[in-house]
């Protein structure tokens, strides 16, 4: 069994581990602001003319975070974007969170 777990090794590797899995940008937001007590406060969504344009704020501790997104993603990428730019602005604050 050694023998074959040597040769198959390679084929996976890196090998995903619940240290190296990466959390999605909009789940990894919304765990961190329901553990901290962080508010979503403003969400909005528009689609004109296949452009998307999408706000969202969160206010942590007293401080507002918030990005916006206007392009020709979808909503749920669009979504994704600016989750994940309001994350890199927490850990700039907050430091590693």
């Amino acid at each position: 069994m050694e023998v074959v777990w040597q040769s198959i090794r390679p084929l996976l590797e890196p090998l995903v581990t619940p240290e190296t899995l990466k959390l999605h940008p909009v789940r990894e937001l919304n765990e961190l602001c329901q553990k901290r007590s962080y508010n979503i406060i403003q969400e909005v969504v528009s689609r004109k003319d296949g452009v998307t344009r999408f706000k969202m704020e969160v206010e942590a501790d007293g401080v507002i975070h918030q990005h916006e997104y206007t392009g020709s993603a979808l909503q749920g990428t669009a979504k994704k974007i600016v989750c994940k730019e309001i994350l890199n602005s927490l850990k700039e604050v907050r430091g590693a969170l």
